[in-house]
């Protein structure tokens, strides 16, 4: 019996550490999402300052340059989001691995939320009543990592745009 709540002991801190994880990491991706985003719109303003300078006294390579510049900031800021998003899903499957094996039936946080997340009907049971919840399909279609990417891809999109525009002025 006592090997049973070792092991029960065990697989709670294991859980508790998981998430404390999962939401460090979260954490860590926004603050890098917010400094690549503000690195970004720091270039993109400096970009829009040279473009419309009446005097032409920015050379075309130098807004050539801030334009790689800018991909190579978004390149850089989707492989940190990506590895990022990584991480954080191995926290929430290691945590969600040991919710299934070790503290399921009393504790299903995880596994309903997963349920919740792909777009079934979830079920709470509060005292005689039972309710239920269900994800909308706006939230199923722009995920966190979905939207972070649109993000990503518009500033990219801009950068192309001025490029273009200054090779073929």
């Amino acid at each position: 019996m006592e090997e049973n709540n070792n092991t029960h002991e065990t697989a709670k801190l294991g859980y508790e550490s998981a998430i404390q994880l999962w939401i460090y990491e979260g954490d860590v991706i926004w603050s890098k999402y917010n400094a690549m985003l503000v690195a970004n719109s720091i270039v993109m303003g400096i970009l829009g300052f040279a473009i419309s300078s009446n005097s032409g006294t920015f050379p075309k390579y130098y807004i050539i340059g801030l334009v790689v510049v800018g991909i190579v900031l978004c390149l850089a800021w989707y492989q940190l989001m990506k590895r990022g998003y990584d991480t954080v899903v191995y926290w929430i499957f290691s945590a969600l691995e040991i919710e299934a094996n070790h503290l399921s039936p009393t504790l299903e946080i995880l596994q309903r939320g997963r349920k919740f997340s792909s777009g079934e009907k979830v079920e709470f049971k509060i005292g005689d009543s039972i309710l239920t919840h269900q994800a909308s399909k706006f939230h199923q279609m722009f995920r966190v990592v979905t939207t972070g990417n649109i993000v990503i891809g518009i500033f990219v999109m801009l950068y192309l745009v001025v490029l273009g525009f200054i090779l073929f002025k």
